[in-house]
């Protein structure tokens, strides 16, 4: 398995961090404009 730096592990993790209260807003109501970009906004801290 390939080592994995520490500053990738903090960027997944604030994804997790931030997606929480968004995630079953956006799934729940898809008109919910708020969740779904706080949702994407997760997403992305993640990936980078």
């Amino acid at each position: 398995m390939p080592e994995v730096s520490a500053s990738i592990d903090l960027c997944a993790l604030e994804g997790v961090r931030l997606v929480g209260p968004f995630l079953a807003r956006a799934v729940a109501g898809r008109n919910d404009r708020e969740a779904r970009a706080g949702r994407i906004l997760a997403m992305h801290r993640a990936a980078f």
